[in-house]
């Protein structure tokens, strides 16, 4: 073999790396056009490549419609996905990288395959891996919508009653197959008063769900979090939908009828769920 052809066979086998993703000691990273995934080999939290590849494409998809559908901001840099064990069994979680205070970037963990395989065996609603890591992949990229917005001036992050209702609603939104965001809204149906509606976190997601299908999609999500920054809890959403003569408690009516009317968006899971 000469030095050309050895030259083609070591680029070759560069692309291949390229593309099945990068070993570094004991962890490997896949990039794609908006993440980097990084993923252990070894340990608890070792996964394979086909794992690493899902987690890839779940985040991608998110990015094209949460940010190239829907038109929400995010940060113009590639954003580090890490592939965990799992803290506590959570699949997912997202905070801000401040180590340059003037360029802060978000950083998302996801779970990996066993601890994922172990949440869905345990959940009401029949779901796969597959579409809870795609949900959850949904689920977090909002927290960095959130977060994006937050530094620019145009979301209130500390606003509760906001940040995770909207998170699960992307989820729905990205993943409309998957459902899971009824696993918690089951307790918004079966309990709504024990809890002050403004006090409660993922389950109130099945109220921006409709809202959503009802009253212009995530346009709707994203007026409500502008108004969080000058006003708090239901008058921001009064404030979001006073060129639409509507307030909350109007929305809340509404969403009380449908519950009442059995007119809910995937009714026919609601009822299985509930009967079951």
């Amino acid at each position: 073999m000469n030095d050309r052809s050895l030259r083609y066979v070591l680029i070759a086998l560069l692309l291949i790396l390229v593309v099945q993703g990068v070993g570094f000691g004991e962890g490997y990273e896949l990039p794609s056009e908006h993440f980097v995934v990084y993923y252990g080999v070894s340990g608890s939290a070792a996964v394979d490549v086909g794992y690493a590849r899902l987690v890839r494409d779940a985040f991608e998809t998110a990015y094209d419609i949460l940010v190239n559908r829907y038109g929400f901001p995010i940060v113009d840099t590639k954003i580090e996905v890490d592939i965990t064990s799992g803290d506590g069994g959570e699949l997912g979680s997202e905070y801000l990288d401040e180590s340059d205070p003037n360029a802060p970037v978000p950083v998302i963990a996801i779970a990996s395959r066993d601890v994922v395989e172990e949440a869905e065996s345990s959940m009401y609603i029949s779901c796969t891996v597959e579409g809870l890591v795609r949900s959850t992949a949904a689920h977090e990229l909002f927290h960095a919508v959130e977060d994006t917005l937050s530094l620019r001036g145009l979301n209130d992050i500390s606003e509760a009653a906001f940040v995770e209702p909207f998170a699960v609603w992307a989820q729905e939104a990205v993943y409309p197959d998957v459902n899971d965001y009824l696993e918690d809204g089951l307790d918004l149906l079966l309990a709504p008063d024990s809890i002050s509606f403004f006090n409660r976190t993922y389950d109130a997601g099945m109220f921006w769900v409709f809202l959503s299908a009802r009253h212009g999609g995530a346009s709707a999500i994203a007026r409500v979090m502008e108004e969080s920054v000058a006003y708090e809890g239901r008058y921001a959403i009064d404030a979001a939908f006073a060129d639409q003569g509507l307030t909350f408690l109007d929305l809340w009516e509404e969403f009380a009828v449908a519950v009442g009317a059995g007119d809910l968006p995937d009714q026919g899971v609601i009822d299985r769920l509930v009967e079951e």
